[in-house]
């Protein structure tokens, strides 16, 4: 509320009118005031809108308001979103500047081979030229035979770059579109980021993504921070862990800066950039030494029956402790390893052998015992470069969460994964809380802190040259037929994501279209770094850029530049001018790529789902028009994907059908909820939504987009745009399996 009658006024009024008065001997009594009028500033709105921030994998909800010309007026954060629970970080406070911006992409542009400026075309336009280089370069680039003489199909011509900042059902569209290209160098920020820490992850639990919803953190008793800064990175998530201080839980940050983080901690501890594994090693010795002089201290029932300590491996087995560094069976050749010897021991019955002692020299136990038997608090503190006194404290807070009545959570972002031990260093922070009893627990457990909003999502559904959605691998050379892919990647989930994709061309007469789908080589790496280096080579002739900045994002950015440089095309999908975009503008590079720069939708221009970082599934309604001539990815993919079909209609060489067969019913504006019902999956005779993992089939009845999704898009409705809250609230995530 503001006042129209200022200060200035009053002061004329009042003091210097009264002063004149009194000075010319005037004045006869009070002078009557002046009633202030007071005028409602603040923005008025018609509607609410609720949306997701797009700024990190935290699920941050925010409501959006218009007017009754359907402008933004104004955004807040959403008071019934568990995450943030109304409260905006300086990220999301600045979320309505996405929308309301001068600077904001309304048209399409195109910068011509050699010229200094953008043009601006039609979309008409654009489409057919990206559809014509696209079929130009793929079939120029196409393999149908590696040097092995084994059919692949497969384009390397081409590249594929980003998806972490699309909304899942344009993840899952993207992931389709380009292996029906035949495109293998295909990566996303998802990868880059996070790869590390999925795999291991995998490994460890099963599943590819962090074991506990953020609200849960509240819940811990010790919480351990491993560089990841969450007061600065996460805010809204740091809010949880500021509740379960005020509960009286003890915050550790091991960081090598003093960051915000550090400041709030009891304990914070100054290591070396990189030594997570020689500090988390040293943990791992202590809890083991600790577990065998006391055991009252831990969950023994857990260790024993919960994990696999007790079980006996092949006494041929020998670890790093053996073998100086290196485990039983590497090959230097192939740099690979024979893992035969490291199974476990069976007994007569078939079943592990186990000793619930823990006592058996060849117990996984005693086994980890001799491999962290070199992490003593000297080594620790000569590698991570703390104290031994410090590290020596960070040790006893933490042990103590392994009683049964405790729990302990490990906390950590790229500061863990962006190394080439990234993948290591998760799967010790999952064995040291594994020995102490804290995964599968309220308050347990690890989070990963993600950059993205949806890098999760972006992995889930594929957009990795090695992966398929649902994380099922993507098929190599080796891969000859659908049943020796399927015996390794499950053939009902592989039976029906071939039915989503070709609908009635699959049939278990042609492996369910599985000659359709790209092969790559074994030990050839298509990855983001990789792909840059083949453009730079002149191997890749055009590339796709969707909401990615390698030149910005990229480790070696004058290197990616160059790269660029070396393509004959590059389409930029984005809301601004990006570094990436306009790389040819940069003093010294002389180019003659051809650039196509498409004006996408920011998030709430557009509906969708994204899944944040514990896989908690969450639907972004469209608040408001996008600006200009803008549109979301979705309508590009489709709208790009359905002139190829074209192009390609008629034509049979060069695996074209893996194209034209291609199940696309969408239009060229497809809607978000028809892709989410594919996702989803269904019984191809009822075109009853599926409801459970249960419903999937091997012969072909049942098609499924992304076998993680199931239950997202059931026949009662759009399961992620739910919004009571019944109870405690836990977002354990669909399909997450926990």
């Amino acid at each position: 509320m503001r006042s129209q009658f200022s200060r200035r006024d009053f002061l004329k009024i009042s003091g210097g009118t009264a002063g004149l008065f009194a000075t010319a001997g005037l004045f006869r009594g009070p002078i009557k005031g002046v009633e202030p009028k007071m005028v409602d500033t603040r923005p008025r709105w018609v509607k609410e809108t609720t949306t997701i921030c797009p700024f990190d994998a935290s699920g941050c909800g925010f409501i959006c308001y218009t007017d009754s010309a359907g402008n933004l007026t104004n955004m807040e954060g959403d008071p019934d979103n568990p995450v943030n629970r109304g409260s905006a970080c300086s990220k999301g406070a600045s979320l309505i500047q996405l929308h309301n911006n001068k600077h904001r992409l309304e048209k399409v542009l195109y910068r011509a081979a050699g010229a200094n400026d953008w043009e601006e075309k039609s979309w008409d336009w654009a489409f057919g030229e990206i559809a014509k280089k696209v079929k130009a370069s793929r079939d120029s680039g196409f393999v149908a035979k590696n040097a092995a003489g084994k059919t692949v199909n497969r384009t390397e011509a081409i590249a594929s770059l980003g998806g972490a900042t699309l909304d899942n059902e344009e993840c899952y569209l993207l992931s389709k579109m380009l292996r029906a290209l035949g495109i293998v160098y295909l990566d996303s920020q998802a990868r880059l980021s996070t790869a590390s820490s999925l795999e291991a992850l995998a490994a460890s639990f099963g599943r590819n993504a962090m074991t506990n919803s953020w609200t849960d953190v509240s819940n811990a008793n010790v919480i351990l921070d491993m560089g990841g800064n969450p007061a600065e990175n996460y805010p809204a998530c740091f809010s949880h862990l500021g509740e379960a201080m005020g509960k009286g839980a003890e915050l550790i940050s091991v960081d090598c800066r003093l960051t915000r983080t550090a400041a709030k901690a009891g304990t914070f501890v100054a290591a070396r950039s990189g030594s997570e594994i020689a500090f988390i090693g040293g943990l791992i010795k202590y809890v083991i030494s600790d577990i065998e002089a006391h055991p009252a201290n831990y969950n023994m029932t857990y260790i024993t029956e919960y994990t696999t300590a007790s079980m006996v491996v092949n006494s041929n087995f020998k670890g790093p402790a053996d073998l100086d560094g290196m485990f039983v069976g590497y090959n230097t050749a192939s740099h690979s390893y024979d893992q035969s010897n490291w199974n476990f021991t069976k007994a007569s019955n078939g079943e592990p052998v186990i000793d619930k002692t823990l006592t058996n020299p060849n117990c996984v136990f005693q086994l980890l015992k001799k491999q962290y038997a070199r992490y003593t608090p000297e080594m620790v503190s000569a590698t991570c470069g703390c104290s031994q006194a410090d590290f020596a404290k960070v040790c006893a807070f933490f042990a103590a969460t392994g009683k049964a009545d405790k729990a302990g959570a490990i906390v950590y972002a790229m500061s863990s994964t962006q190394h080439t031990s990234g993948a290591q260093t998760v799967r010790a922070y999952a064995v040291l809380q594994m020995l102490l009893a804290n995964i599968g627990v309220s308050g347990g457990g690890l989070f990963a802190l993600g950059g993205e909003s949806n890098v999760q999502g972006a992995a889930d559904n594929g957009v990795s040259w090695n992966k398929l959605p649902g994380y099922l691998s993507a098929p190599n050379e080796d891969d000859t037929t659908f049943a020796a892919y399927a015996s390794k990647a499950g053939d009902q989930s592989a039976a029906s994501l071939l039915k989503a994709w070709y609908g009635s061309n699959a049939s278990s007469s042609n492996g369910f279209g599985f000659g359709f789908l790209p092969k790559t080589d074994n030990n050839t790496n298509y990855s983001y770094v990789n792909a840059i280096k083949q453009m730079a080579a002149g191997k890749i002739k055009g590339a796709f850029a969707w909401g990615a900045n390698p030149v910005v994002e990229s480790a070696a950015a004058g290197q990616a530049t160059q790269a660029l440089a070396k393509l004959d095309w590059l389409v930029v999908t984005d809301m601004f001018e990006s570094e990436t975009a306009a790389f040819w503008k940069k003093d010294g590079v002389t180019s003659q790529t051809e650039v196509f720069l498409l004006p996408t939708a920011c998030s709430y221009e557009k509906e969708g789902s994204v899944t944040n970082a514990d896989r908690w599934i969450q639907w972004r309604n469209k608040a408001v028009s996008a600006s200009g001539e803008a549109k979301s990815e979705l309508e590009v993919i489709s709208s790009l994907l359905s002139r190829l079909q074209t192009l390609y209609q008629g034509e049979s060489g060069l695996n074209a059908e893996a194209i034209t067969k291609l199940s696309w019913t969408y239009s060229t504006n497809p809607s978000a909820a028809d892709v989410a019902k594919e996702m989803n999956g269904y019984k191809i005779s009822s075109l009853q939504q599926l409801e459970s993992p249960e419903d999937l089939r091997a012969d072909g009845t049942v098609a499924c987009g992304n076998s993680l999704y199931i239950g997202s898009f059931t026949n009662a409705g759009n399961q992620m745009a739910r919004r009571e809250q019944t109870g405690a609230f836990h977002a354990g995530g669909l399909g997450a399996g926990r």
